[in-house]
């Protein structure tokens, strides 16, 4: 017998022998303890959250649609920039 045939052999035979199923370690939590903890967590209720003091980005109440544009243009200049020259040459094109 050769090598590779006694290790085909044993391989074959480590194939073909039945193991026990792996062990799993255990559940981190089981079912019962998920439940309790999911009922504490509602009895808990959800936490508030804490007051913005983000100073002039603070939200106001609502704001008009210029409000907001204005906001925006602020908040974005170059792309309202070109945004606003895209619009110019549209507006002068159509006037031809």
């Amino acid at each position: 017998m050769t090598e590779q045939q006694r290790e085909d052999a044993f391989l074959n035979e480590l194939l073909n022998t039945r193991t026990p199923p792996a062990a799993r370690p255990a559940p981190a939590l089981t079912p019962s303890d998920e439940r309790a903890l999911l009922s504490a967590a509602n009895r808990a209720g959800t936490p508030t959250l804490a007051p913005f003091s983000g100073g002039e980005a603070a939200p106001a109440g609502e704001k008009s649609f210029a409000g907001e544009v204005a906001e925006m243009v602020r908040r974005y200049p170059l792309p309202a920039v070109a945004l606003g020259a895209g619009v110019m040459f549209l507006l002068a094109r159509r006037r031809r």
